[in-house]
């Protein structure tokens, strides 16, 4: 997925706040926010993309879901996980829920799968 970093010039100051929204670029290294990757993209690594929200390093990794079993009721709060399914599911206990019935499941990452509307 490509990211828009036209607001961003070569060249100038590149001054990018401290607020904190992670990305995992296509080279595989988390940035803390959009700025950070479009700083990397525009001064070394024009390619650069996002492969997903959130941080690479739980690519492909199962949770322990020891404390989710049938009966524990998981709440409403919105944490989103995206499954190897390509399913967002609305929070770790969801997807716990997901994993203990789906040996295969693995946790891409935390944050929202993305669809790709092309």
């Amino acid at each position: 997925m490509q990211i828009n970093c036209n607001k961003y010039q070569k060249g100038e100051p590149f001054p990018c706040d401290k607020s904190l929204m992670l990305l995992c670029g296509t080279d595989g290294n988390t940035y803390g926010n959009k700025c950070l990757l479009c700083k990397e993209k525009l001064m070394r690594n024009p390619s650069l993309g996002v492969k997903h929200k959130g941080s690479c390093d739980i690519e492909g990794t199962r949770l322990d879901c020891t404390k989710y079993n049938p009966q524990v009721f998981c709440t409403l709060q919105y944490d989103p996980h995206c499954g190897s399914d390509g399913y967002t599911y609305g929070n770790e206990c969801d997807y716990c829920r997901a994993q203990n019935s789906n040996p295969t499941l693995t946790l891409l990452f935390k944050g929202e799968c993305f669809v790709d509307k092309d």
